[in-house]
């Protein structure tokens, strides 16, 4: 499988939705204030997906196809801590049964902690059913 061909044809039906694509990555960039960037990169037999700070990394092309996914169709959001403008910790959340939880979170070991702290919560809410 290609998974970069495939990802392609799934966000083609999103004419909306900036893609931009090269030979060993690809970053789908939703509309929207509160939507965050989705990335696949080849790593050699590996693969990474990136959501705007929060990322894994993947054996399977079709796990990391699935991850994409979930980040662009299913139902997760990304909640960001920022110390001033500076991003500092992102946790990856999923909807169960109506209820947020938190799935995995990822930080920055140095960060401006003197500044006044807000969270945003980013969410891609494009329909599953178009994947």
């Amino acid at each position: 499988m290609d998974v970069f061909a495939e990802l392609k044809r799934r966000v083609a039906r999103h004419p909306a939705l900036r893609v931009d694509a090269r030979e060993d990555a690809i970053e789908v960039f939703p509309e929207g204030d509160s939507t965050f960037p989705v990335a696949l990169l080849r790593e050699g037999n590996r693969f990474l997906v990136h959501f705007a700070g929060w990322y894994e990394r993947f054996d399977s092309a079709r796990e990391a196809l699935d991850c994409v996914s979930y980040g662009l169709f299913g139902a997760c959001r990304l909640r960001v801590w920022y110390r001033g403008e500076t991003a500092h910790r992102w946790a990856l959340e999923e909807e169960r049964q109506g209820d947020w939880r938190e799935h995995s979170r990822q930080s920055l070991r140095w960060f401006p902690f003197w500044k006044p702290v807000h969270v945003r919560v980013l969410e891609n809410r494009l329909r599953p059913g178009d994947s």
